[in-house]
């Protein structure tokens, strides 16, 4: 495997579980290095998601973002789901696959046409959710629902309620990772936030932020990795500043479109349920559908 040309390993790679891919990437400093293969941090996109529908037919959720300045090798998306009353079923989630640059219809029983890659089961337990997918370059992933029977009122409503949504990305790097740097320095420092965070309070000041004048905010914030980077690899660090710099540029205005997007959304769900979800939230200690690239650290050197 060592002799093969970089586009053909990453090819079979990708084709291999999240765990799988990370075993390959370990098992030697020269597949190590030519993968480069590196696991994002958490980033929560939604606080909640809270809808509250007429009937128990599919409705349009949400785009799920994907990096594009870089391949992915897989995406785990992450939340706690709860809704219905007693015993009855909790709602149903499905991960729908559309192509780029394609129109698709957001109402009917058959996703508007996209391929289904993901489907949930009807749930009947209050549960932490995890759902690993491996995208295509020329595809786009979306979340569809099914929401759980609630009796209020006159009334029958179908919920769902989705709280605390997380993603993460296994990608395939470039050799410094820059790209997984700037990504996770960017969700740690909450530059992106979830959608929802903050709605009252936040101002177009904020979504259309100078990308320059953040990026010289960040400058010496910056350095420090330059200097180890530099130790392992002969590159400039002018060269380096340049690709991170690139990367929080394009990681920042993806952000600002899933904002806008979302919004947008939002604003055409209509009314949504707002209802309490208790003090005693449990999350099961094991899934048979959970993939946690959490598990399998990605070193950053041998």
């Amino acid at each position: 495997m060592d002799e093969l040309p970089e586009e053909i390993l990453k090819n079979i790679v990708g084709f291999l579980p999240p765990s799988g891919a990370i075993q390959v990437n370990k098992t030697c400093k020269n597949l190590h290095s030519r993968l480069s293969l590196t696991a994002t941090c958490p980033r929560q996109i939604l606080m909640k998601f809270l809808r509250k529908e007429c009937d128990f037919s599919t409705h349009y959720g949400f785009q799920i973002p994907v990096p594009h300045q870089v391949t992915c090798h897989s995406m785990l998306l992450s939340m706690f789901c709860r809704g219905g009353q007693g015993e009855r079923p909790k709602g149903k989630l499905f991960i729908v696959a559309e192509k780029r640059n394609f129109f698709y219809g957001r109402f009917g029983q058959r996703f508007g046409s996209g391929r289904v890659v993901y489907a949930s089961g009807m749930m009947y337990e209050d549960r932490r959710l995890y759902i690993t997918f491996q995208p295509k370059e020329n595809e786009t992933y979306h979340l569809w629902y099914v929401g759980a029977l609630y009796a209020g009122g006159a009334n029958l409503r179908y919920v769902l309620s989705l709280s605390d949504l997380t993603v993460q990305a296994l990608v395939f790097d470039n050799p410094l990772r820059c790209f997984g740097k700037a990504y996770n320095f960017l969700t740690r420092t909450e530059t992106l936030r979830a959608w929802d965070h903050d709605q009252d309070s936040r101002d177009d000041a904020h979504i259309d932020i100078d990308i320059e004048r953040f990026l010289i905010t960040l400058g010496e914030h910056l350095l420090p990795p330059l200097v180890s980077f530099a130790d392992d690899y002969i590159v400039s660090e002018a060269n380096l500043q340049l690709q991170l710099r690139r990367f929080i540029k394009s990681l920042r205005l993806s952000w600002t479109g899933e904002f806008r997007a979302y919004e947008k959304i939002k604003a055409e769900a209509g009314m949504q349920l707002e209802f309490d979800f208790g003090e005693n939230m449990q999350v099961d200690d094991f899934l048979e559908d959970r993939m946690d690239f959490g598990e399998y650290v990605v070193p950053e050197n041998d």
